[in-house]
């Protein structure tokens, strides 16, 4: 785990500093592809939800989670150069496996461009299912942004390290995702307005064939 100064003495910080001895696993059955999110320009409260697949035959139990999401280079609040737009807030309990059970989502350290939170079961464990669920709803802030394109980075190529599981029943071990990075779009107003009218098209010929079918 790298050195993370803003990094704050939450319950769900205090449980992934606790396992930085642990054994990291890195699980091949989670996928976690963070995709190419689209936004658009000079716009706050844009809502994007993540998720990973668990290709196993079973479920896969965790205590914890620590999720950290980084825009291009992590921008000035974490030593880097690239200012970009921001993460305002980040869900990990709403919609996620840790709903019925957590003591809610820790902020462990935000930084404009950085998320760096955790969440804990109030108590044992939860269990990732087979299939797609999600992880986590984030919150990005696109104001002074009219174009531009940035890596959206959940791997250890973060400030903070990767995003990954945390368990100390029955012993302290870390399970990491497979993660694919992905890019964070601001798309201009005329490009969006016309991806936005493809889609209504797309739409409205579906509907037609549909009602002209025998």
């Amino acid at each position: 785990m790298k050195a993370t100064p803003f990094l704050r003495h939450t319950a769900a910080a205090t449980l992934v500093l606790a396992a930085i001895c642990s054994p990291a696993v890195a699980d091949l059955t989670l996928t976690l592809n963070v995709g190419n999110i689209s936004l658009l320009p000079n716009t706050p409260g844009q809502v994007v939800s993540f998720s990973l697949i668990n290709s196993d035959l079973t479920g896969i139990s965790v205590e914890s989670f620590e999720f950290n999401l980084q825009v291009a280079d992590g921008g000035p609040g974490v030593g880097g150069v690239i200012v970009a737009p921001t993460i305002t807030t980040v869900d990990l309990a709403t919609g996620t496996i840790f709903s019925p059970n957590n003591t809610g989502t820790q902020n462990n350290g935000l930084a404009p461009q950085m998320a760096a939170y955790g969440i804990v079961t109030s108590s044992g464990t939860v269990s990732i299912p087979v299939g797609s669920s999600q992880i986590a709803s984030v919150t990005f802030d696109t104001t002074g942004f009219s174009t531009g394109v940035w890596p959206l980075l959940m791997s250890s190529a973060t400030f903070n390290g990767t995003t990954r599981y945390i368990n100390t029943i029955p012993s302290e071990i870390i399970t990491i995702p497979l993660i694919t990075d992905g890019t964070l779009t601001v798309i201009p107003e005329p490009e969006w307005c016309a991806v936005v009218a493809g889609l209504a098209f797309t739409g409205f010929a579906w509907v037609r064939r549909r009602r002209s079918a025998p």
